[in-house]
């Protein structure tokens, strides 16, 4: 098929347009100052209210496929462990809690990996500090660890 213009991408380009999803090819979102792309036959990504919705009545929020409901509310794919409800994770038939998603490559180690990385945060995995020399995990919403500032702080004075 027909391939995305943009140099050194080897992606499909989508629809009547010349460029790839990730280059702004195919259906664009039409909410104002967004350049992401539409899903489904809507004309808005799924934070703008396009794609599939939830059939809960007063619950305007994206449904997960195979279903019509939101994950929350049990849309999507579940963990195939008997008895359990949560989420499948990832492209794994099973919950974090029964070894479903990504798993940390350290040997021996058995529990899911952090973010992007292949590790859990204690072999190295996850969003690490920013301090040089200082190859410790960083606490969300920051890029530091809580001892050097890291984390949540508190507002009063």
């Amino acid at each position: 098929g027909k391939r995305c213009e943009e140099p050194g991408c080897d992606k499909s380009a989508q629809g009547s347009t010349s460029r790839c999803i990730v280059h702004g090819g195919g259906k664009r979102c039409e909410e104002p100052g967004c350049d992401t792309e539409a899903e489904g036959s809507t004309n808005r990504r799924m934070t703008h209210g396009g794609g599939r919705r939830c059939d809960e009545p007063d619950f305007d929020k994206s449904a997960i496929a195979p279903t019509k409901r939101r994950k929350a509310l049990g849309g999507g794919k579940r963990c195939e462990e008997p008895g359990c409800d949560k989420s499948a994770q990832g492209s794994t038939s099973r919950c974090i809690v029964h070894g479903g998603g990504k798993r940390c490559e350290e040997p021996g180690c058995d529990t899911e990996a952090e973010g992007s990385t292949n590790r859990r945060m204690t072999h190295g995995g996850g969003r690490r500090c920013d301090e040089p020399d200082f190859d410790k995990s960083a606490i969300a919403p920051t890029k530091r660890r809580k001892a050097l500032g890291g984390g949540k702080r508190c507002e009063e004075p």
